[in-house]
């Protein structure tokens, strides 16, 4: 049951990525989190097809999918981390923090393809999630939309790390990681709820001002500009 409800979250994150990406409009905050959405896909069909074919597989094979595995699930964070970088803050800042994001994510993948334990997974998911907590938290200050959605979206992704953790099985048939690909599910619809209504910080006046100069001044238009 394991493979099917890895595989049918697998289906829910292209679904969701897909319609965020074509609805993306011109704000990277969204398409990073439909990059998002669909690392995870990528994950939970690897994590499937290890759960399933596993036993049929050399030790170094399936060690080194599970690599892959928790490597996509943390590219997976670095994308939604990254994306509500983009809504909150601008220019500089937003270069660095992203730059830290990215070097956090090689730092923790070359060390978790060392010591390939899922408790690393699990640090690196929690730290996700503290920082989307304090998104939500920037966007209901900034009386921005989406924090209740995202919000949702962490309770929901904790409480199937709960499940998790606990190893609850409702039955022998379905088991705690079938409950938690579930409960995943759901969360990645509150995210997607969440993601559908971000918006990029806007550019200074000043840049704003000076772009729209710019393409005044060329008599062929901004695609000439666009050319340059």
């Amino acid at each position: 049951m394991t493979v099917f409800t890895d595989y049918g979250l697998a289906a829910v994150g292209v679904v969701l990525g897909l319609q965020l990406r074509r609805r993306a409009e011109r704000h990277v905050s969204r398409r990073l989190w439909a990059a998002c959405f669909l690392a995870v896909a990528l994950a939970a069909v690897t994590g499937g097809t290890s759960h399933g074919w596993a036993p049929r597989m050399e030790e170094a094979a399936r060690i080194a999918l599970w690599r892959v595995t928790y490597g996509l699930v943390g590219l997976g964070n670095l994308f939604i981390l990254a994306g509500a970088v983009v809504a909150a803050t601008r220019a500089g800042l937003r270069a660095a923090l992203v730059v830290a994001l990215v070097l956090r994510f090689a730092v923790w993948f070359a060390f978790i393809s060392m010591r390939p334990d899922f408790r690393y997974v699990v640090y690196d998911y929690a730290g996700t999630l503290l920082g989307l907590l304090v998104f939500t938290r920037w966007l209901a200050r900034h009386g921005r939309p989406g924090g209740a959605w995202i919000a949702a979206g962490v309770l929901t992704s904790l409480a199937g790390a709960a499940i998790q953790r606990a190893g609850l099985d409702p039955s022998p048939a379905f088991n705690h990681n079938d409950l938690f690909h579930v409960v995943q599910a759901v969360g990645l619809y509150f995210y997607f709820r969440g993601g559908l209504v971000l918006t990029d910080v806007p550019r200074p006046m000043k840049e704003e001002e000076a772009l729209s100069g710019l393409l005044e001044d060329d008599p062929r238009g901004p695609e000439a500009t666009a050319g340059r």
